[in-house]
């Protein structure tokens, strides 16, 4: 058998793999409109990768890999799929007190290379913080320089003001890594039931140098209840279901985080665990 092109994909197909097509209405997708579905499965049956695409190619590429939810494998190629996506981001980036690591913090936002709303919530009172947002690349969809109710307070007051599908918060001593956001773009639009993707978060000391990586982080399952086991600036979640759980708890200043997930998980949000690491 020859190698064969798939519809919407720029690579090849190998040559022991069968190919189906069948249209399916993808929600979340522009227009909710019909896209062939591509299933490429081995000589077992296994199914090995789901493309979503138009027959030509219409987007990005998208460069997939192996991932997980509630147990199950969600087993992607190495092909590259074009597709386009919906799929926006909204920042909340709340800073209580001045940090060093702030403007890095700023630029690792701005170098996403995505759509993406960032709202500054700034009630340090200090200056300095006023200074990096004015000298770095971002151009903020809101600024508030000025006292708030807490952490939780502002997260929601951020995510309020944004426009973006998926939310999530960095506070100023943490930074994403480069091309994180694209990656998570890439898992949402390759499973679009999926609320909620977290991954790893790296360790770094002051000079920004990788001294380890957070450990604890587990597939989902109702450990959830017992430990956090998702790294906050590493995790994102679809605003549909946020909104359905009326966002975070503003009563909560330390572990706001932990109560949305264990919220999110109780009331029925998928989640997919990923081994990349995004901050």
């Amino acid at each position: 058998m020859s190698s064969a092109i798939l519809p919407g994909s720029q690579g090849s197909v190998p040559p022991n793999s069968q190919i189906a097509f069948h249209s399916a209405s993808v929600t979340g997708w522009t227009e909710r409109r019909e896209f062939l579905t591509s299933t490429i499965s081995d000589r077992r049956g296994s199914a090995l990768i789901s493309v979503i695409g138009t027959g030509r190619p219409i987007g990005r590429s998208a460069r997939t890999s192996t991932h997980s939810h509630r147990g199950s494998s969600v087993v992607l190629s190495g092909w590259d799929v074009a597709m386009t996506s919906t799929i926006t981001f909204a920042a909340a980036v709340p800073i209580g007190a001045w940090h060093a690591f702030i403007p890095h913090a700023f630029e690792s936002l701005a170098n996403q290379g995505v759509e993406l709303d960032v709202a500054l919530l700034d009630a340090s009172g200090d200056p300095r913080v006023v200074e990096a947002a004015e000298k770095c690349p971002l151009d903020f969809a809101y600024r508030r320089h000025g006292p708030d109710q807490g952490q939780s307070d502002a997260i929601d007051e951020g995510w309020r003001k944004t426009d973006g599908s998926v939310v999530f918060w960095l506070n100023g001593d943490d930074r994403l890594t480069p091309g994180a956001l694209k990656r998570v773009r890439d898992l949402f639009d390759c499973n679009p039931d999926i609320d909620v993707v977290y991954g790893q978060s790296d360790f770094i000391d002051g000079q920004g140098r990788r001294i380890g990586q957070h450990d604890q982080t587990e597939e989902i399952s109702d450990l959830l209840l017992r430990s956090n086991i998702i790294s906050q600036p590493s995790c994102f979640v679809r605003r549909t279901a946020l909104d359905s759980i009326e966002g975070v708890n503003k009563s909560l200043h330390y572990v706001m985080d932990w109560d949305l997930w264990i919220r999110l998980y109780r009331n029925g949000a998928r989640f997919l665990h990923s081994d990349q690491t995004y901050s």
